[in-house]
């Protein structure tokens, strides 16, 4: 029984998806991960998209679980690319509360909502605030 299962761990780590890191840019951007059927499962935002998207990969590189389950069932990944990590954290963020994928945490806890808001000071600031601080 013992070689049966370890013969199809291996047929699976065989056929797991992985890119050719190196067709990828070094630009920021945010990428999408999708499962077998097309279903987008996790999107995330990247200063540099060929070493972020090459750390799913690394060995020895230890993923929590459920990162490790998402990795097992990604099988397409697409990216935009965008000129800052700012517009990375914006898109990334309304395009998780648009599409919901599998494997994100939404930006809120149980009550209550997070916002991104830039300050009006001489040098604005981008900061994290809950929506029991904003008043409208």
């Amino acid at each position: 029984m013992r070689p049966v299962y370890w013969r199809a761990v291996a047929c699976y780590s065989v056929a797991m998806f992985k890119p050719d890191f190196k067709k990828l840019p070094t630009l920021p951007g945010v990428y999408f991960f999708k499962d077998k059927n097309g279903h987008l499962i996790y999107i995330g935002k990247a200063k540099n998209l060929r070493l972020r998207l090459a750390s799913y990969w690394a060995k020895g590189n230890e993923l929590e679980p459920a990162k490790q389950e998402m990795v097992r069932q990604i099988q397409d990944l697409d990216y935009t690319l965008v000129d800052n990590e700012t517009e990375a954290l914006l898109l990334e963020a309304g395009l998780i509360k648009k599409h919901l994928p599998d494997f994100n945490i939404v930006l809120r806890d149980d009550k209550n909502w997070s916002y991104l808001v830039l300050t009006t000071e001489d040098f604005p600031k981008l900061v994290f605030v809950s929506d029991d601080v904003i008043r409208c």
